[in-house]
């Protein structure tokens, strides 16, 4: 009974994002150049935006929209696309469900609102696409300089 156990465990381990981590986009990473935070998914790191390369998988927009405030957006600033997907595909995290999404039509840029989960590819040059689940787990709007996304993601 116990092998049963394990190997059902195994196999559940096998077709599930276990790697769970978080990051946190901001408009002013370095205030000194005044360079703003991108997130490199593939070796889960803070990059420099102007400075990453293929390297900066999400990055944040920031726009003052005048009287209605600012405009929060996530964007892919090189190889990385995004899917919208569902809380239970989240939450799943089933890799057999995730593998079989279709990223025709993907989205580049999109609106950043709490609770959005979206499903992406990414990957630098020609080689293989690294796929996961990337959940926003907080939008703070306010001014430019104190503007921010926090993401949780799985792979």
């Amino acid at each position: 009974m116990k092998k049963v156990l394990k190997l059902v465990l195994l196999l559940l381990l096998i077709h599930t994002f276990i790697d769970v981590n978080t990051f946190e986009l901001d408009d002013l990473f370095n205030t000194v150049t005044k360079d703003s935070l991108a997130y490199d998914l593939l070796k889960d790191r803070n990059v420099i935006k102007v400075n990453a390369g293929d390297s900066a998988d999400v990055v944040m927009n920031v726009k003052n929209q005048g009287d209605t405030g600012m405009s929060i957006k996530f964007a892919s600033q090189n190889n990385a696309e995004f899917v919208a997907t569902t809380a239970d595909v989240y939450a799943a995290a089933d890799s057999a469900t995730v593998l079989g999404t279709d990223f025709t039509g993907a989205i580049k840029e999109v609106d950043a609102v709490a609770g959005n989960v979206y499903v992406y590819r990414t990957r630098r040059g020609t080689g293989d696409w690294q796929i996961g689940l990337l959940k926003i787990v907080a939008v703070n709007k306010g001014t430019v300089e104190n503007t921010s996304i926090k993401f949780e993601y799985k792979k």
